[in-house]
């Protein structure tokens, strides 16, 4: 595979859901297409409700999409087997967002840790022992911890845990969902940085869902924004917090918090546009699904679903007022983690030389 290739790659993604009493179909997500390169992360932002961990159960074959493809290194998992998922686990795995939840309190960490080991790899118990001890001490936690239960740990040590188990068998793509959500700022801080750190490392991708702009801008090398199961925006982490090009993208930033009053107030009354009418996705009409919310909306808006399009500021955004709005100046996604101020974020690039069909996902 070349440096070029995805080595994730979701195209027209539609997952629907079925619903009682004659109602039509949830469209949960609606067309979505994204690309996950060696090394990168890519943030996935948008409301809740707007399809993020829809898309990622999709990938993960727990949710069924109805149209589209997910391809991993070139090879199409659209409707991979529970024997071909099994073989993906060790090259494909997922963060989820509560560390309560999501390991086994009947099992000691050793348990948890070597289970991938013993079961792919084969490994004897003084291999996987050492593999553990690895394992933790990677995620800054004692090689002792391994004969402990998770209930003897805190949030954030259970998160390092989890993180611990997703990167055992050395995957090439992570799903992060939520991951730091659940966290206090300060242990939400040092979670991102080990991400970032392993990432380094590994050079493993990220797929990585929040609703926190300001956590997925200091992750992420592009983002995509979602709004009710479809692409608004995608582009450089940098663009898209700076100079963004669609309103949605806009509201997204003046609702997370600055340090400023005076800013402060500007942004919630900017926020208080797009508050005035919330309309569920059922409610969708023919238009660009944002624009009951849209204080810049025309009547092309209500009625014709816009495509995305290549925006002059460096994004590719589904907006019909895109070049003749100035959403410029609207300022940083909020603070970044307290432990992370000061790290220099990531430059991303926009990448060239697609054609237009790619670029409209």
């Amino acid at each position: 595979m070349s440096a070029e290739t995805p080595l994730l790659k979701v195209t027209d993604l539609a997952v629907h859901f079925r619903r009682r009493g004659g109602l039509p179909p949830l469209r949960a997500v609606d067309g979505v297409s994204l690309d996950v390169m060696p090394g990168e992360t890519v943030g996935l932002v948008g409301e809740s409700g707007s399809g993020k961990t829809t898309i990622g159960r999709a990938i993960l074959g727990l949710d069924r999409p109805v149209a589209g493809s997910i391809r991993f290194d070139d090879r199409d998992i659209t409707d991979a087997t529970p024997s071909e998922r099994r073989r993906l686990s060790t090259e494909l795995q997922v963060v989820f967002q509560d560390p309560y939840s999501s390991l086994d309190p009947r099992r000691t960490v050793y348990q948890t840790l070597s289970e991938p080991l013993i079961v792919h790899q084969r490994m004897s118990k003084s291999e996987s022992a050492a593999q553990v001890a690895t394992a933790l001490e990677r995620v800054g936690l004692p090689h002792n911890a391994a004969s402990n239960y998770p209930a003897a740990f805190s949030g954030g040590q259970r998160q390092r845990i989890a993180i611990a188990r997703a990167l055992m068998l050395s995957p090439r793509v992570v799903i992060c969902d939520e991951v730091a959500s659940a966290l206090d700022l300060s242990i939400q801080a040092q979670v991102l940085n080990l991400l970032r750190t392993l990432q380094a490392e590994f050079a493993i991708g990220y797929l990585f869902i929040s609703h926190d702009i300001a956590v997925v801008r200091y992750m992420s090398h592009r983002i995509v924004v979602l709004y009710q199961g479809e692409v608004m925006e995608v582009g450089p982490a940098s663009l898209i917090t700076a100079t963004p090009a669609h309103p949605y993208t806009r509201a997204l930033l003046s609702a997370a918090p600055v340090p400023d009053p005076v800013r402060q107030a500007r942004l919630r009354s900017e926020r208080e546009k797009t508050i005035r009418s919330n309309v569920s996705i059922d409610e969708k009409g023919p238009g660009c699904p944002f624009a009951p919310r849209c204080p810049y909306a025309l009547d092309i808006c209500r009625s014709v679903r816009p495509e995305l399009d290549i925006d002059p500021r460096g994004t590719t955004v589904a907006c019909h007022r895109h070049l003749d709005l100035d959403l410029a100046h609207v300022g940083t996604a909020g603070a970044v983690p307290a432990a992370a101020q000061g790290d220099d974020v990531r430059r991303a690039r926009l990448r060239t030389g697609r054609s237009r069909s790619e670029q409209q996902h």
